[in-house]
């Protein structure tokens, strides 16, 4: 529990960025009379926003995976043996499948709904890529206070 408090901490001001990127892109595409681009992309970015949700969720998990045992420590083997592992092949497989069962469940409702309700496809994709917008977006100003 201390480490999601830890990672939310650190993860708010990300949050923030992305909360107003969507808010702005919303308020701009609204001002425009866009409305199938204005759900198109709300869809988007609720999309994009699960995804982020579900990534943070699996930290937990891979840092679980992660933590050296006894045994690797006073075992050490070389790490072209721990690459070619059975196990190590078996879990990166699993974790590109799971990392990427999300992401086809969402461009699949995204693709279906966009065909039911009729809003634009285009601007779902693009809100499904807000949340890497607003990584950017977050990575550029941070780095620019520092520079500054």
């Amino acid at each position: 529990m201390i480490i999601i408090d830890k990672a939310f901490k650190g993860i708010r001001p990300l949050l923030i960025c992305f909360a107003v990127w969507v808010g702005l892109c919303s308020l701009a595409l609204l001002l425009m009379m866009k409305l199938s681009y204005l759900l198109g992309f709300l869809l988007g970015a609720v999309g994009s926003a699960l995804y982020a949700a579900l990534l943070c969720r699996r930290v937990n998990f891979m840092v679980a995976d992660s933590a050296v045992d006894e045994e690797t420590v006073h075992n050490p083997q070389p790490v072209w043996q721990k690459l070619l592992s059975r196990d190590m092949v078996k879990r990166l497989w699993q974790s590109w499948t799971k990392g990427l069962q999300p992401v086809a469940f969402i461009l699949l409702l995204i693709l279906w709904i966009t065909h039911v309700a009729q809003v634009s496809f285009l601007a779902a994709i693009i809100g499904l890529f807000s949340f890497q917008v607003s990584i950017f977006l977050y990575t550029a100003m941070l780095s620019m206070t520092r520079l500054f």
